[in-house]
């Protein structure tokens, strides 16, 4: 009958309709768990620079990462259909997964940073005069390792030096490389396969 809708067809568009409402709702909460892990990702990180890395590469390399954590979620909601959802869901959970050990290694190196710098300074002191040094009382040593603590500049040097072997000693301990024999067909397709995800 014209003007009439048959019934079947009503009921296919329904049921299309709520397959489509709930595929947008499992985007929306894909979306809103990868910004949840992200903010605790960017709380860690103000953490770790507001502890332990002021004026350092290693924060702004964090940074970066979160920047990257953040890209890789809105990415998720450009997915054209569940699989490929699936898949980088999966990528993003382990670099999140990554990243949180990374960070939760950096913010367990606890640094007294006074006593450190002292015996750096020292150590300095006995590396650049030698056996000199023996020859001096214990006050002398003081005194001038007292005069190369109150060097700003100097001081600043040492400190970087400190946290660059904390920091990345911590990175070493964490992260594991292992080499992986593989042919040239399969690295230029490993390649591809980067390129595609990157568009």
């Amino acid at each position: 009958m014209p003007g009439q809708t048959p019934t079947g067809n009503v009921s296919l568009l329904r049921a299309y309709l709520t397959s489509m409402a709930g595929v947008a709702v499992l985007f929306s909460l894909v979306a809103l768990g990868i910004w949840v892990y992200t903010a605790d990702i960017v709380r860690r990180e103000g953490q770790l620079i507001s502890q332990l890395l002021p004026e350092l590469d290693a924060a702004y390399q964090l940074t970066a990462a979160t920047a990257g954590l953040q890209s890789q979620g809105l990415l998720l909601s450009s997915s054209k259909n569940v699989d490929e959802l699936e898949r980088r869901r999966g990528r993003l959970n382990r670099t999140i997964a990554d990243t949180k050990s990374t960070i939760d290694a950096l913010l367990m190196v606890e640094l007294d940073v006074r006593a450190e710098l002292e015996q750096a300074v020292r150590a300095d002191v006995h590396r650049h005069y030698g056996p000199a040094v023996a020859s001096l009382e214990e006050e002398d040593v003081k005194g001038l390792v007292g005069r190369l603590m109150g060097d700003r500049e100097y001081l600043e040097k040492v400190h970087g030096n400190l946290l660059d072997q904390k920091v990345f000693g911590a990175i070493h301990e964490t992260i594991t490389i292992q080499d992986e024999p593989t042919t040239l067909e399969a690295f230029e397709k490993l390649l591809a396969g980067e390129a595609e995800q990157a568009e």
